[in-house]
């Protein structure tokens, strides 16, 4: 068996990867680290940052988020339109994750595809 499964310490859950396998992680969001692999392999990882602070800067109009609130202060309806907005974002962001079952249901008819090329 090779290495390379990830580990999600919050979860207690780590999940095996085949080789040349790529999976994009929400680091923020979730504790993660990887199993070690054997001396006779050899991992690539990229990884990608942007500081959520840029997104946040154009977003509320090339303002600090405190000025940027303290201006709709003055506007309940928009302030409340705002802050729905950004449940909506946190909404659409957690759904584009994978769930435990969608994982094991994939790896599932993975194994039955592996089993029939055997055949």
């Amino acid at each position: 068996m090779k290495g390379g499964h990830i580990i999600f310490w919050d979860l207690n859950l780590v999940i095996e990867f085949p080789p040349g396998s790529t999976i994009f992680v929400t680091s923020a969001a979730l504790e993660h680290g990887n199993a070690e692999i054997s001396i006779d392999e050899t991992r690539y990882s990229v990884t990608q940052y942007s500081a959520g602070g840029l997104f946040r800067w154009v977003d509320y109009s090339f303002q600090t988020v405190n000025d940027y609130f303290a201006l709709m202060k003055e506007n309940e309806n928009k302030m409340a339109s705002k802050l729905d907005e950004l449940a909506d974002q946190l909404s659409f962001g957690l759904s584009m994750l994978s769930t435990l079952e969608e994982l094991q249901e994939h790896a599932i008819s993975s194994d039955e595809g592996e089993l029939a090329q055997l055949d």
